[in-house]
């Protein structure tokens, strides 16, 4: 099915509960799922709802493909058909990086930096801010809350819907120009981070 779509199963799940942020791990199959750990604690009706669903499997989304900062990107050796191994130029993996949903630009973040301290060409929040757990082959996705959604007013400064397209997007136009194998978290949280790797410096 398209989970994209308005109208969709999946699309009312996050239009009712997207608030709640729940956590949905996605397989390197497709297959979305609520992972048990980090959804511990969220509403009954919740997990009801997503029970309903069966076994939602997300599909290819329409990307813009990834193009890496040429400023930001001088600072880093990066494959171009395995991005995700992008390295500083001491050696070290990315642990971090940023994706402008709307434009492609791609931004890497030199460890134990937080995003903040690379710049695009578009404001910090209009980019998808991403961890890379390299041991797991996870990418983790916080919620995404972009500057030109602004017009729409502070009730709609978080659309779930939006979160979830843009991190479909990214999740697509990654897995374009990188190995098989990684699978994605999407609306990953402070406490989730924290509990997956001991560091609360995220």
């Amino acid at each position: 099915m398209d989970v994209l779509t308005l109208g969709t199963p999946l699309a009312s799940f996050l239009a009712r509960w997207g608030g709640a942020l729940p956590p949905l791990r996605v397989r390197a199959d497709g297959a979305l799922s609520l992972d048990p750990a980090a959804a511990h604690g969220l509403p009954d009706a919740l997990h009801a709802d997503w029970a309903a669903l069966g076994h939602p499997q997300l599909s290819h989304a329409p990307h813009a493909p990834v193009k890496p900062n040429p400023t930001n990107a001088a600072a880093f050796s990066v494959p171009a058909s395995a991005i995700l191994d992008a390295r500083s130029q001491d050696g070290r993996r990315i642990e971090k990086f940023s994706y402008n949903p709307q434009t492609g630009e791609a931004l890497f973040i030199h460890a134990p930096q937080r995003h903040a301290t690379a710049r695009g060409e578009a404001p910090p929040d209009d980019y998808v801010r991403a961890i890379v757990l390299h041991a797991d082959r996870l990418v983790l996705l916080r919620p995404f809350s972009p500057t030109w959604a602004a017009h729409l007013g502070p009730a709609r400064a978080f659309d779930p819907l939006r979160s979830f397209d843009a991190h479909a997007r990214t999740r697509s136009a990654i897995l374009a120009c990188t190995p098989p194998g990684w699978e994605f978290f999407f609306n990953v949280s402070n406490s989730i981070l924290t509990a997956r790797t001991g560091r609360r410096d995220w």
